[in-house]
């Protein structure tokens, strides 16, 4: 990703992009659908549509019993980057991911009430992981966990816990993932939210330390009004840390609260969001802004044909500020690391 870093453009991402879309649910991975592609085609079949950078998909389908791997092929065989966040819950209690109770993150350690409860979860995740391979060999996947520790929603953030537990928590599971499971195909994230009012948190109190850390991320929502300022202070904040700690950055997860379906800026991918981004010297440098999922015409972050947004997405789909995965800057780099589709030697891809 460093050689992303160097280039003009930002990878675009979505969540679920291949799964679920405004007006399809793909189960099955075979339809081969996707909101953006339907959003940049030329026709009524999508064939010629765009497809992002970037895939999101979510570790609790794997706890789940949930079989990804189609969806995950398909998405890194058109050359997207893969990545995988945990909503986790609870290992003290089984409660969701807002329960408090019983000082799980102190307690997910060895020795702890939640430590068994932990490891069966890192076990199922990290056994998924390192599953999905591509014609004989294991996909990179971008692992996300126990993210936004800044927010106070979670129980391992702020308002449930505290920073001298967090560091040792992460290294933990990075270790334990590593050395027991045996995930070697795995980039781990640090994503902290709000970074711009919480640099200090972010950056030095909670920060776990450079070894266990691949990727300095940052997790951003808010209204429509605020949101340029707000994401561009945090982007801003985030890469001149990554710089300092020297690691790429890339903006984890982000959009308008509540989806964009109800903004009347028509230019707002353009002005308000990947413009912003690249055009600025610091925030130029990420790698990456993933955006969430399609859930319905009413909830929804990546615009279709006729709605308000739409013209300023199809704008940044064609411009160089832009990465997806058809581009062939990525592609070029996907070439010189050996990553992503490669010519069919007649090995079994699963």
């Amino acid at each position: 990703m460093v050689e992303v870093s160097d280039t003009s453009g930002i990878m675009f991402g979505q969540q679920n992009a291949n799964y679920e879309g405004q007006y399809f649910r793909d189960t099955d991975a075979v339809t081969g659908r996707c909101d953006i592609a339907n959003a940049t085609s030329t026709n009524s079949t999508s064939a010629d549509g765009g497809f992002p950078a970037v895939v999101g998909f979510n570790s609790q389908d794997l706890l789940d019993g949930k079989d990804l791997s189609a969806h995950v092929m398909a998405a890194y065989k058109e050359g997207a980057t893969i990545e995988f966040y945990w909503m986790s819950a609870n290992p003290v209690t089984g409660g969701d991911e807002a329960n408090c109770t019983g000082e799980p993150l102190t307690n997910l350690l060895p020795g702890g009430s939640g430590n068994s409860a932990w490891r069966a979860d890192l076990d199922t995740i990290g056994n998924g992981l390192k599953s999905f391979t591509y014609k004989g060999e294991q996909i990179p996947i971008v692992f996300r966990f126990l993210h936004e520790m800044t927010g106070t929603w979670y129980w391992w953030s702020s308002g449930c816990s505290n920073s001298t537990e967090y560091a040792p928590a992460w290294n933990y599971t990075v270790n334990y993932l590593r050395d027991s499971v045996g995930v070697h195909n795995v980039l781990y994230i640090y994503a902290a939210s709000k970074v711009s009012w919480y640099a200090n948190e972010t950056f030095v109190d909670w920060y776990p330390g450079n070894s266990a850390v691949d990727i300095i991320g940052f997790d951003r929502y808010q209204n429509v009004a605020e949101y340029p300022t707000s994401v561009l202070s945090d982007c801003q904040t985030a890469v001149a840390h990554g710089i300092k700690l020297g690691k790429v950055v890339a903006l984890a997860e982000t959009g308008i609260s509540m989806g964009i379906q109800g903004i009347k800026n028509t230019n707002f991918f353009t002005d308000d969001f990947m413009g912003l981004l690249a055009e600025d010297e610091l925030c130029g440098q990420i790698v990456y802004a993933l955006t969430w999922a399609n859930y319905s015409p009413e909830k929804y972050w990546v615009p279709l044909k006729g709605q308000t947004t739409w013209s300023s997405f199809a704008e940044m789909y064609e411009s160089d500020i832009s990465i997806f995965a058809g581009d062939k800057r990525w592609v070029s780099i996907q070439k010189k690391i050996g990553l992503g589709n490669k010519p069919d030697t007649g090995e079994d891809v699963l």
